[in-house]
Order: C-alpha cells, then structure tokens, then sequence
C-alpha cells in the first residue's frame, strides 16, 4: 500500500504473470480561481477582391484537372 497526497495505490494481486493495482484518485479540488476561456481573434472579413482572387483560383485548378484528365 502506497500513499501520498494526491493518490493511493493498493496492490492487488502478485502472480508471474504481472501484477495488479487499484489507483484512487483524489477528487479534484476548486480553489475558487476564475476559468480560462480560450478565445480565438476575430476574423477580418474577407473582401470582394480577396473572395473573387479565391474563385479564378480554384476555377484555374479545376481547368488543370479536367486537362490532366482528358490526357489520359
């Protein structure tokens, strides 16, 4: 049997196969400090500019894979 502060762990069995153990936890404790909120920063909207950059891309991607495509 051994203890500490913070867990208790008794032994259960001993064979040549292994051993076994029961570990008890201690509950968990509040010291009254405030939670943490993770948050994340706010996302600039993107503009028409940007949006329609996005577009001709992927619209330049998806002409390549057609090509690539029909080639084989």
């Amino acid at each position: 049997l051994t203890s500490s502060n913070d867990i208790i762990v008794i032994e259960l069995s001993k064979r040549p196969s292994g051993h076994a153990f029961e570990v008890i936890l201690k509950p968990p404790t509040f010291d009254g400090s405030p939670d943490l909120k993770v948050t994340t920063p706010p996302r600039q909207k993107p503009s028409l500019e940007e949006i329609q950059k996005k577009l001709d891309a992927a619209h330049e991607r998806r002409k390549c894979q057609e090509a690539e495509l029909l080639k084989h």
